[in-house]
């Protein structure tokens, strides 16, 4: 486990060298004498970034790698959804999932009875806003899709997964 100190005193040397802190995060610190933090998924080549030191402390670097875990445990991509919550900034609020769920909603609510409109939209809170709620409509795959519907199911909620889908 790396502390501050160290952190601070890694100076560069003439190749790019790793400072690791356990459980794949690590700290790149580069020749021009850079220190980048990055998460190294599942012991692969494929690492996820989370930022630069100082602007990036070390507590700050661990709680990212952690949600990151979680992210990925969940069967989603870290890195993909970082760039889509980089991008959520840039995309029209009218193009995002929770939007086009609330027209859905809007249009259907008046076929259905009070009670059963509530339950939708309670159903839609709990389960598939939290995950993809702020994600572009053009960006949801089946796989995001699928990986809401195996959340709601490992819940133990089959039927509700079913309605959902």
């Amino acid at each position: 486990m790396l502390i501050d100190s160290q952190v601070r005193a890694a100076k560069p040397k003439d190749k790019a060298f790793k400072l690791t802190d356990g459980g794949g995060l690590y700290l790149q610190v580069t020749p021009s004498g850079g220190k980048h933090w990055r998460y190294e998924i599942e012991g692969k080549e494929k690492t996820y970034t989370i930022g630069s030191y100082p602007d990036v402390r070390l507590p700050d670097a661990r709680s990212e790698r952690d949600e990151a875990r979680k992210v990925l445990q969940a069967g989603r991509d870290s890195a993909k959804e970082k760039k889509l919550l980089k991008a959520i900034g840039k995309i029209d609020p009218a193009q995002t999932f929770i939007a086009t769920a609330r027209d859905w909603f809007a249009q259907r609510k008046d076929l259905w009875t009070e009670r059963h409109a509530a339950d939708v939209w309670r159903s839609l809170e709990r389960d598939v806003l939290p995950s993809v709620g702020h994600m572009p409509i053009n960006d949801l795959t089946p796989p995001i899709v699928l990986a809401v519907l195996r959340e709601i199911k490992t819940r133990g909620a089959v039927e509700a997964a079913h309605r959902t889908c």
